[in-house]
């Protein structure tokens, strides 16, 4: 199983495709297109069909799946001991020329065991669903910069007055670690608003006054290397829109060297350390 997963959801470095997209590229053939991987989620067993396939359906959205009987290796037994309407299975689905198949490790677990969980997957499916509304609302707010820079709780608090006026009490407050005095508030369309307490003082946003010239030739090469810093889509505008300028790569050549090296090759650098690509990633609404 973590075979199929990997062959299907595995994405590491260079162009960051699956296996199936790989395949695509090189023989050309539009079959591969049809494969598409959905995230990890909860499936209540349905039963066998006639037809020798047994069916799921996504405790989250209702929606039904038709699953073939060989998505499973030979011995494995996690059909038989399944109870229709009662087990669920926490797994990965693939479709593939419009049949789906168990991909990854599955989970057997008892109905009743599951609900908060999916519960709670309900309402992280609905958070980010609200994103799309959030996002311009930030855009408005920042004048159409991509991050927020402030020092404390107290701006943080602000600036989310100025976006969500009526939503901004109920909205949840990230913890700003103690002694933090650049605090960088960005916003994704997918991830919506997230809090980074590194790193802000590299960005060169005129809006920026914390923006520290010899801090960001230390410290803003993670733009390009860490993705906890900030998301991939994040990463990419403030690369394309030449903010975070002083980012270099250590040359035996000369700081000026490595951070033109790096300017010149950036995307190449984000794309392989985030585990992304343009073509895939950078379109927040594009199908996986």
């Amino acid at each position: 199983m973590q075979k199929k997963e990997h062959i299907f959801g595995g994405r590491h470095n260079l162009l960051s495709l699956t296996a199936a997209q790989w395949c695509g590229k090189i023989t050309g053939n539009p079959v591969f297109d049809t494969v598409h991987r959905y995230p990890t989620s909860y499936y209540l067993y349905k039963g066998l069909t006639d037809n020798g396939t047994f069916m799921l359906q996504d405790m989250c959205d209702g929606k039904e799946y038709e699953v073939e009987n060989n998505s499973y290796g030979a011995g494995d037994s996690i059909l038989s001991v399944s109870k229709v309407g009662e087990t669920v299975m926490v797994t990965n689905l693939a479709s593939f020329k419009d049949m789906h198949y168990v991909v990854g490790v599955t989970v057997s677990e008892d109905k009743s065991e599951v609900m908060k969980e999916v519960e709670a997957k309900r309402r992280n499916d609905r958070l980010m669903e609200s994103q799309k509304e959030i996002y311009p609302l930030f855009l408005k707010a920042s004048k159409g910069e991509p991050a927020v820079f402030v020092k404390d709780l107290a701006e943080m608090k602000a600036f989310y007055k100025q976006v969500m006026p009526k939503m901004s009490d109920n909205f949840p407050i990230q913890e700003i670690p103690t002694g933090a005095t650049c605090v960088g508030i960005y916003c994704d369309p997918v991830v919506g608003i997230y809090v980074a307490a590194a790193a802000g003082e590299c960005v060169a946003l005129p809006s920026n006054r914390f923006y520290d010239k010899e801090a960001a030739r230390k410290s803003a090469l993670g733009f390009y290397c860490d993705a906890d810093i900030v998301t991939y889509r994040t990463a990419c505008i403030l690369h394309d829109r030449d903010l975070i300028p002083d980012a270099a790569l250590t040359s035996v050549r000369g700081y000026e060297h490595g951070r033109d090296f790096l300017h010149r090759n950036g995307r190449f650098f984000i794309d392989y350390f985030y585990e992304c690509c343009r073509e895939l990633d950078y379109d927040p609404y594009c199908v996986k």
